[in-house]
């Protein structure tokens, strides 16, 4: 049995015993997964999943993709930009984005901090987007995973050359200095990459983290970095084509906007 984050009512798990390629996920060598029986239930008991934070956030879409990953519906607040008055200082003491609502009836469980809500939502003795709670060391490999994607690459790709091609009116003005940290990510990434996605046959939360980053990369001039690391640009390729990262492509520097 499962209990509902919000209600704590109990709810029957999905069948244990479901066909699948990934013993761990779930997931099948399409990339597809069996139906969840939970995720209906849940939907079914009145449990109602709002994501506030602009969809130009990477970390936004990050969660975003997870939700669709997951199978869970979910609507979405598209207008809260960080440390704006649409962010629920209740839930995101600091004004960051994205913030996940769990409504259930007159109830809400707010929660912020993207890899602490990818924690809740994905776990359990049979999570999709991790391993299974026996595979430690894996979990911390993909936790490391996250929290470098989260600190170093983001710093390097999004604060060294988006953030600045964006503010100097999409001139290609960056510094050597970001350009050479730029190949130097796009080098570790390629080398941490063991598979169709990074950890393999299946998606995990790794993959999400990452992807948004590289997708912004992909919609500048510096794009043209990604094509000394062939591994890396297949992989951005196939994750491109996943639902979740079309579902989410809107409103985002890969779908053509403008930040906010």
């Amino acid at each position: 049995m499962a209990q509902c984050p919000v209600s704590g009512k109990q709810l029957p798990q999905g069948d244990p015993n479901a066909p699948a390629q990934c013993p761990v996920t779930g997931q099948f060598a399409d990339g597809s997964r069996p139906a969840q029986v939970l995720t209906t239930q849940q939907q079914k008991d009145g449990v109602r999943y709002t994501l506030i934070g602009i969809p130009f956030s990477t970390f936004t879409r990050t969660l975003a993709m997870g939700l669709h990953e997951l199978g869970l519906t979910f609507s979405q607040i598209s207008d809260a930009a960080p440390h704006s008055e649409h962010v629920p200082r209740q839930y995101s003491p600091f004004g960051k984005i994205p913030v996940l609502l769990l409504q259930h009836g007159d109830k809400t469980f707010g929660m912020s901090e993207t890899a602490s809500i990818a924690r809740f939502l994905d776990a359990g003795s049979r999570p999709l987007l991790r391993f299974a709670e026996s595979e430690r060391i894996k979990n911390q490999k993909l936790e490391e995973m996250i929290s470098m994607t989260g600190d170093a690459v983001f710093a390097s790709i999004e604060g060294g050359i988006v953030k600045p091609y964006l503010k100097n009116n999409k001139t290609e003005d960056v510094t050597q200095e970001a350009l050479d940290n730029l190949s130097k990510t796009l080098e570790i990434l390629t080398n941490a990459c063991h598979g169709p996605y990074i950890y393999g046959m299946a998606i995990t939360w790794a993959d999400l983290f990452l992807y948004p980053i590289l997708a912004d990369l992909s919609a500048t001039p510096f794009a043209s970095e990604l094509v000394k690391f062939d591994k890396l640009q297949k992989w951005l390729i196939r994750m491109g084509k996943r639902d979740a990262a079309v579902k989410t492509r809107q409103g985002t520097l890969e779908g053509g906007a403008s930040p906010p």
